[in-house]
C-alpha cells in the first residue's frame, strides 16, 4: 500500500481508454497510402508496438513522408475517420470501478488525466464512456510529461501523489517529476518491459500492477 494519496494522475491512451486496434488501423492506412504493407494487428501488436507520436516521428525522419506537423494532421484525420466508421476506442473494463473507489472511499482525493491527445478529445471520450463526472480535470496536449506532471501536482506535494500510466517512458518521467508511478502493462509496454523501470535509482521506485483493479487496494486516504 502507498502513502496517503490526495491526487491521482493518469495517463488516458492504454490505461483508460483502450484505443489500440483504432491506432493499429489508422497507422496501416497511412503505410498503405504510401505502399507499404500492412502488418496484421497481431505481429504490430507483438513486433511493432509504440505509441502513435514515436510512429510519426520515426516516419517524418525518413524526410520522404511529410513533416512530423503533416503527418500528425494526418493521423489525427485518419484517427477519427476510423473511429468514425465504427472501430472506436473501448473503455478498460475496470475504469469504472476504479475511478468509482477513489471517488466514494478517498474523501479529498481527486483524480486528474495528464494526457498529449487534445484536452476536448479526452473529454468527449470520457462522456462517452460515462465517466467524465468522477475526472476532476483533463490536460491535454501533455507532450512535455515531466513538465505536465509538475504543472498538476500545484500545491500537492509529490510524494502525495501517483501517476497511473503504461508505458516505459512515463514512468521516467513520473520519476523525473517525483512522484511515484503505478505502471499498468494494458497499453504500449509489456509487463517485462514496464519492470525493466524497478533497476533506476532515479527518482521514486514505480509500482508495477497487472491491471487497475489491481491498483486499488493500493491507494487509501
Amino acid at each position: 500500500m502507498l502513502p496517503h494519496i490526495d491526487l491521482v494522475i493518469s495517463d488516458w491512451s492504454g490505461v483508460i481508454s483502450d484505443d489500440r486496434r483504432t491506432v493499429h488501423e489508422a497507422l496501416m492506412r497511412m503505410l498503405a497510402k504510401r505502399g507499404i504493407a500492412r502488418m496484421s494487428y497481431t505481429d504490430w501488436e507483438q513486433t511493432a508496438r509504440v505509441s502513435p507520436r514515436k510512429f510519426l516521428t520515426s516516419m517524418s525522419e525518413l524526410k520522404v513522408f511529410g513533416t512530423f506537423e503533416e503527418l500528425a494532421d494526418e493521423y489525427e484525420e485518419t484517427f477519427n475517420l476510423v473511429s468514425f466508421e465504427g472501430l472506436r476506442p473501448e473503455v478498460f473494463p475496470d475504469v469504472q470501478d476504479f475511478l468509482s473507489h477513489i471517488k466514494l472511499n478517498l474523501p479529498g482525493t481527486v483524480v486528474v488525466v495528464a494526457s498529449s491527445h487534445p484536452q476536448k478529445y479526452l473529454e468527449d471520450e470520457a462522456k462517452l464512456f460515462g465517466v467524465h463526472g468522477l475526472i476532476k480535470d483533463f490536460v491535454g496536449d501533455a507532450h512535455e510529461k515531466i513538465t505536465a506532471l509538475k504543472g498538476v501536482l500545484g500545491g500537492v506535494p509529490a510524494n502525495r501523489a501517483v501517476y497511473v500510466c503504461d508505458s516505459r517512458y512515463d514512468i521516467c518521467a513520473a520519476r523525473g517529476a517525483g512522484i511515484t508511478a503505478i505502471g499498468i502493462p494494458t497499453g504500449y509496454h509489456s509487463e517485462t518491459e514496464l519492470c525493466g523501470e524497478l533497476n533506476s535509482t532515479r527518482g521514486p521506485s514505480p509500482v508495477i500492477v497487472h491491471s487497475l483493479a489491481d491498483a486499488i487496494p493500493l491507494l487509501r486516504h
